[in-house]
C-alpha cells in the first residue's frame, strides 16, 4: 500500500461500527523501517492498536486506543513537522536524492518497504531518519555487492559510476549502469 492511499482512509471503531476520524498523517520509526503510528485530528493511534490499514477503512476496538503524542515523532507528525512526502532525500553523506513523492508499506505490519522519489525506488531498509527538513537515507558509498546496486536509484547508479570512472555513464540505463559497477 502507499502512504497517499492510505491518507484520508476512515478509521472504525470496531465496537460500535462508528467512525472515530480519518488519517491525517502516519507516523514512523526510521530506524525499524516501519509505522508506528496514525494521526486522527490531534490524536495518535498506535500501530499495534489497528487492525491494519483495510482496502476501505482502518480498524480499532474502542475509543481506548486514541490519545494525545507521547513522543517526539508523534508531536511532529501531529503539528505537521515530520509529515515525510515532498521532502527531499538526502543520503548520509548530503547527496540529494530527489523529493520523497510516496511510501510504499506493508498494509498489515507497517514495514517500509520503499521509498519512492521522483519515479524510482529506494528500498525501506535504506531509510535513516526523518525530520522537518528532510528525510535521510544510508548512502550509495556503502555499496559492497552486485544486490546492494539494485538498492540505489538511477541517479545513485550514475553517481558511483561517476566516482569509479565508468566510460560511456552518461548514456547508460539505470539497467546498463548497475551492469557496468557490478
Amino acid at each position: 500500500m502507499r502512504w497517499s492511499e492510505a491518507l484520508g482512509r476512515e478509521v472504525v471503531d470496531t465496537s460500535t461500527a462508528e467512525a472515530v476520524g480519518r488519517v491525517d498523517a502516519l507516523v514512523v520509526d526510521p530506524e525499524a523501517s516501519t509505522i508506528t503510528g496514525l494521526v486522527i485530528g490531534d490524536q495518535i493511534v498506535s500501530w499495534s492498536d489497528t487492525g491494519g490499514i483495510g482496502s476501505d477503512a482502518v480498524t480499532i476496538s474502542g475509543a481506548e486506543p486514541l490519545r494525545t503524542p507521547q513522543t517526539g515523532p508523534e508531536e511532529g507528525a501531529v503539528n505537521g513537522r515530520t509529515r515525510l512526502l515532498a521532502k527531499p532525500i538526502l543520503t548520509e553523506d548530503g547527496y540529494a536524492l530527489g523529493e520523497l513523492t510516496d511510501i510504499e508499506f506493508d498494509p498489515v505490519t507497517g514495514s517500509v518497504e520503499q521509498l519512492v522519489v521522483d519515479g524510482d525506488h529506494i528500498a525501506g531498509s535504506r531509510l535513516m531518519g526523518a525530520g522537518s527538513f528532510a528525510v535521510v537515507v544510508s548512502s550509495a558509498a556503502r555499496v559492497s555487492s552486485a544486490g546492494d546496486l539494485d538498492a540505489l536509484t538511477k541517479a545513485e547508479r550514475y553517481e558511483l559510476a561517476k566516482d569509479r570512472d565508468v566510460d560511456g555513464r552518461s548514456n547508460m540505463s539505470k539497467e546498463q549502469l548497475r551492469d557496468a559497477l557490478a
